[in-house]
């Protein structure tokens, strides 16, 4: 497979190389990234793009014209809006003369949710389109694959889509559109499936009758078997330091419902709620996930760190069962699904364990402050996390000794995993955690002080708590090859873009949340119960205008991608960061990270069925 792999890849740089008409050009790139196969090809489309942008461009088409709109601007490059004027009439207004050009209409549709803060043209780009696409959908005149094409992005336009997912579907439609490249194709199948090996493919030796499995690798980690039967597990095989964890331990109540990462509003399913993956599954379904505890050696489980004398003993590869906390939630396979939306690359598998268990411990940090810990203990066990030592673990309760150990054992396995040249990147997201614990506690304040804040103050305060500058300096740590110092200074920092995301996580949780009518007894009123609240207006008045402040949230995020170019790596990974929370809070799903059987087939496709070749 790997022999036919690289063949494809030169067949595909050799089109890149001869590839000289424009239009060409900007379809190549296009099939590239739909496909999912553009971080293979990153140096010829970052030239292509270059040429795209320096070349005088002229088109009546406006799918052309779109298309390279939205090609140059997710990648950087600032184009005007005033390109599309040549589709307008003296009045300013789109000409209903590209009314019925659906592949236009999406087209634009799908470029100008680029848009940035004051760009009134692409608001009124967007209704138009969008207006007209829902007309043609509603007269059943489109036909597949167009059909589906335009259905997907009025759900979802495609700068917010998951790519991997968007992938998937465009794979079954590329090869039906007229002049496709049948290279791109081969090479975008046999991908995704090395990467779905690389990343969660099964592995066949492992017999379902065992419950656990010694990993392969001297690492210390377990492979415990989904379910009973028939079952393959998985495992990330880029990084042998994983267990699969579907099941409570024994005598471990479950934790039902839950909170986004690191901290939802609402969120405990009934009793007729369970995991799908719990069931008894008559077909295979296994993913790899991340309780372990990673860099463990076999000499190292056996002996104990100075700060974990007298606590028990940590059990190899398994984060959940050494703490033994009862009261946490289980949320390894999403916060698993999570990581790997962010960082899917297979050269990734450091960042990528490293950012699902710190996205592990985050929530279990939240569950303590936020259902369990009465605010004594609350406040030790902030003071513990300022201080950052292990002696810190003298005055804490019993149970939160466990608790602090895997925190400061993780922390110390990922200065060890990224080496010398990483650790500063790792002290920031150690400076964040603690941040974060400060916020936590301010809200168990307020919850035991019975304190009503206005809107302003609970979005403030819970924007922080959503965590959402501690995940963007997480997608920093174990890049240093590709990730400036610059970029790494940008993720690290409280810009626009990075408070941004973190209200767009924030937001689009706490509307999930209140349209499943699930909450929390710790939880304070989300920003949606604030909002209705303060102006005295229906749920209904309050979610508009929260989703407003999304949409204006998403400008700001696009606008990150024209400050530098060197920013970008880090920029895309905020962007991601970005879909990931679109992807799990939509319509659709609701509450797919509370809610984890809408999961379902989102990690059968990715992690379990191989595309037929």
């Amino acid at each position: 497979m790997m022999n036919k792999a690289d063949k494809l890849k030169q067949a595909v740089r050799t089109l890149f190389r001869t590839c000289n008409d424009m239009v060409d050009k900007m379809h190549l790139v296009d099939a590239v990234q739909r496909l999912g196969i553009d971080h293979l090809f990153q140096e010829e489309i970052s030239s292509t793009l270059s040429d795209i942008n320096g070349t005088q461009f002229a088109s009546n088409s406006l799918h052309e014209v779109a298309l390279r709109f939205r090609l140059l601007r997710e990648n950087g490059f600032w184009v005007s809006p005033d390109v599309f004027k040549i589709f307008k009439g003296e009045d300013g207004r789109f000409t209903d003369a590209i009314s019925n050009e659906p592949r236009g209409l999406l087209s634009l549709y799908n470029g100008a949710h680029l848009l940035v803060h004051d760009e009134t043209e692409l608001v009124e780009a967007i209704s138009f389109a969008r207006d007209h696409l829902q007309s043609i959908c509603d007269s059943s005149e489109l036909k597949p694959p167009l059909a589906d094409q335009v259905k997907r992005a009025l759900d979802l336009p495609l700068p917010r889509a998951y790519k991997r997912m968007e992938a998937l579907h465009y794979m079954f439609e590329y090869g039906q559109e007229e002049g496709h490249i049948v290279v791109l194709l081969d090479l975008a199948k046999l991908e995704f499936n090395l990467l779905q090996h690389a990343g969660g493919s099964s592995i066949q030796r492992l017999r379902p009758s065992r419950g656990q499995n010694r990993c392969p690798w001297p690492c210390g980690g377990h492979i415990v078997i989904v379910a009973a039967s028939p079952v393959v597990a998985a495992t990330d095989l880029a990084t042998p330091v994983i267990t699969i964890r579907p099941r409570a331990r024994s005598g471990q109540r479950p934790r039902r419902g839950g909170h986004a990462p690191p901290r939802q509003r609402g969120g405990r399913s009934d009793g007729s709620q369970r995991r799908w993956w719990r069931r008894k599954l008559t077909t295979v379904v296994a993913l790899a996930v991340i309780t372990t505890v990673a860099g463990d050696s076999e000499e190292g489980t056996k002996k104990q760190r100075p700060w974990e004398k007298g606590a028990r003993r940590r059990r190899d590869g398994d984060l959940y069962g050494n703490m033994g906390l009862s009261y946490i939630r289980d949320r390894a396979v999403e916060s698993y699904v999570w990581s790997n939306m962010v960082f899917y690359e297979e050269d990734l598998a450091v960042t990528r364990m490293v950012f699902a268990k710190l996205f592990v411990l985050a929530v279990i940090m939240d569950d303590t402050y936020d259902c369990h810990a009465n605010i004594e203990e609350c406040q030790k066990l902030h003071e513990a996390i300022q201080r950052w030592d292990e002696s810190a673990i003298s005055f804490l309760p019993d149970y939160m000794k466990t608790l602090y150990n895997e925190i400061m054992n993780n922390f110390k396995e990922f200065e060890d995993q990224v080496g010398v040249k990483g650790r500063y990147r790792v002290a920031q997201t150690k400076k964040e955690f603690q941040k974060l614990s400060t916020y936590y506690l301010q809200e168990s304040e307020w919850s035991h002080q019975n304190h009503k804040p206005s809107f302003k103050e609970q979005m403030e305060l819970s924007t922080m708590t959503a965590g959402g500058p501690l995940l963007c300096v997480c997608t920093t740590v174990g890049r240093d090859d590709t990730l400036t110092k610059e970029a790494f200074e940008w993720a690290a920092s409280d810009t626009g873009a990075i408070r941004a995301y973190a209200k767009i996580l924030r937001f689009m949780n706490d509307v999930a949340a209140f349209k499943s009518r699930r909450k929390n007894k710790g939880d304070m009123s989300s920003t949606v119960e604030c909002y209705m609240n303060e102006h005295n207006v229906t749920s209904e008045v309050a979610i508009a205008k929260i989703n407003s402040l999304i949409e204006d949230e998403w400008k700001t995020i696009n606008q990150a991608r024209f400050e530098r170019r060197e920013l970008l790596p880090a920029v895309h990974r905020v962007v991601n960061l970005c879909v990931c929370v679109m992807f799990f809070y939509d319509d659709k799903k609701k509450d797919a990270y509370t809610f984890s059987s809408n999961l379902r087939e989102t990690i059968e496709s990715l992690f379990v069925n191989p595309i037929p070749m």
